[in-house]
């Protein structure tokens, strides 16, 4: 993005408390298998309504790839 562009943005009201609702979002990961990460992951989910986190049993940053059917089921909770 260009300087110009990222000045153009800031000053467009996308700011805390400017009445914008945050876009819901959800984090789905498999790395690192750390339960304090996971832990920190849920602290900010309780702070924040529009963010949910899933902790996903894979051994790879792809977990769409080793563990498909357990990714489609955290996106339909996600989404529905």
């Amino acid at each position: 993005m260009s300087l110009r562009a990222a000045k153009r943005f800031a000053g467009a009201g996308l700011t805390p408390g400017s009445g914008l609702s945050p876009v819901p979002r959800s984090h789905l990961y498999a790395q690192p298998q750390n339960a304090a990460f996971l832990a920190a992951q849920e602290r900010s989910a309780d702070e924040h309504p529009w963010f949910t986190v899933a902790g996903l049993d894979a051994a790879s940053h792809f977990p769409t790839l080793q563990v498909p059917d357990e990714t489609a089921a955290a996106v339909r909770r996600f989404v529905s």
